[in-house]
């Protein structure tokens, strides 16, 4: 009886490890799931009258100097650029504390706005996330 138990556990456990690992999502950060979408940058320009000549800064991630200024916490939407799709809200997403943004989206061409409805047509490549500039409005 006891070996009969004991073989019943073992078989149990067997099942829930492979039960487990069948159902496991990819953890953020880690190499599994999609391959492709866009990245980018919510920007403002700062408006106003210039007392002198505006001088480009650096922009946070690569993104190089900008007369603009990164604008946290905004809503980017990114829609479908061509086929039957054209014009459809596919993604929304929301920039972060430094206006940095990531989503993952398939291989295809997109529209990408924030509030002040610049459209920013981007190519998303298999395997890659393109890079985008996103003008989101005017600070005055």
């Amino acid at each position: 009886m006891k070996n009969k138990l004991l073989g019943l556990v073992v078989i149990l456990a067997a099942m829930l490890s492979l039960a487990s690992c069948s159902t496991a999502s990819p953890r953020p950060g880690s190499s599994a799931g999609p391959t492709s979408g866009v990245y980018g940058i919510t920007l403002v320009s700062q408006g106003g009258r210039m007392t002198a000549a505006p001088t480009p800064s650096p922009l946070p991630s690569g993104f190089g100097p900008s007369m603009l200024v990164p604008y946290p916490r905004s809503v980017v939407l990114i829609r479908a650029a061509g086929g039957q799709d054209a014009g459809q809200l596919v993604a929304r997403v929301r920039s972060d504390a430094q206006g940095l943004f990531r989503i993952a989206l398939p291989a295809g061409r997109y529209l990408v706005t924030g509030k002040a409805q610049i459209m920013v047509h981007v190519t998303v490549h298999a395997g890659g996330y393109s890079r985008v500039r996103v003008q989101v409005g005017t600070r005055h």
